[in-house]
């Protein structure tokens, strides 16, 4: 009787030990929260609970079936680009992420571009780092077929933008990658009208060379053709890079074609001066 009533006393006491501690606990979290401890770190002060939201989208392990990427720069007008984000807009489900690459340089003048992002939480921008001019340079010493110095720069970055672009579409847990040119209308029926059967997908309608102008590609061939632009970039341009139709064998391999996507541009991006 006596070990009995021992056992019970001690039990108590344990309880409220427990209890004790639990209550101290959570003073201690109570006042680190007030004084805006490690739980609250000073990088995150001036964000707001929305955007707090799309930088833990970006940065976690969620699946997105598709990511889509538009390099850009700015125009005299932004005729272009806002047809394309405006058919994009429309065209796409609310949680596909749409990265904007701003190869506009300085950056900051592309307002139009950056402003969407702000306006819309699923458009990311990102800003692509200067093209060395060593790299140019190399472009130029290795040119075969007579092209001037302003076509092989404009070249090169537009070169640079679009693997710098499809590698941060990799950083997704995506299965497959849209790109295409901001200069582009967009078919509602895009997101509706695609297949998965195929590693790489023309969008561009009629009957013209798709060029770059817009493509499907599944992750698997995003990450085969970074590895080949690196390879190639000196003497190739991009769009010949992911398929090029000068070889005779070429005509049996042209990608599958889906016209989805309507070419607007007049006015080629190589008119736009680039600072290095």
């Amino acid at each position: 009787m006596r070990i009995f009533c021992i056992l019970q006393s001690f039990l108590f006491l344990s309880v409220v030990l427990g209890a004790i501690i639990i209550h101290l606990s959570i003073i201690a979290l109570s006042s680190d929260l007030g004084r805006g401890s490690s739980l609250h770190t000073p990088l995150m002060e001036n964000v707001s609970a929305e955007k707090v939201s799309t930088l833990s989208t970006m940065t976690s392990s969620e699946y997105y079936y598709y990511v889509v990427v538009i390099p850009s720069v700015k125009r005299n007008n932004n005729e272009y680009l806002q047809k394309t984000l405006e058919s994009l807009e429309e065209a796409k489900p609310s949680s596909v992420p749409v990265i904007l690459v701003n190869g506009h340089r300085p950056s900051e003048e592309h307002t139009y571009l950056l402003n969407w992002c702000v306006s819309y939480e699923e458009y990311i921008c990102v800003e692509p780092p200067y093209v060395d001019d060593t790299l140019v340079q190399d472009v130029i010493s290795q040119d075969k077929r007579g092209d001037t110095e302003r076509f092989l720069r404009w070249r090169t970055t537009e070169t640079e933008h679009a693997l710098f672009g499809l590698r941060e579409a990799l950083k997704y847990n995506t299965g497959y990658i849209i790109w295409m040119q901001d200069d582009v209308v967009v078919s509602k029926e895009l997101f509706s009208s695609l297949i998965s059967d195929q590693e790489i997908v023309c969008l561009r309608d009629g009957k013209d060379y798709c060029g770059a102008v817009a493509y499907l590609f599944s992750r698997k061939f995003v990450l085969e053709l970074v590895s080949k632009i690196e390879a190639q970039k000196l003497t190739m341009p991009v769009d010949w890079i992911i398929f090029d139709p000068r070889p005779p064998e070429a005509k049996s391999n042209v990608p599958k074609r889906i016209p989805l996507v309507t070419h607007i541009g007049k006015k080629s991006s190589k008119s736009v001066e680039y600072s290095q």
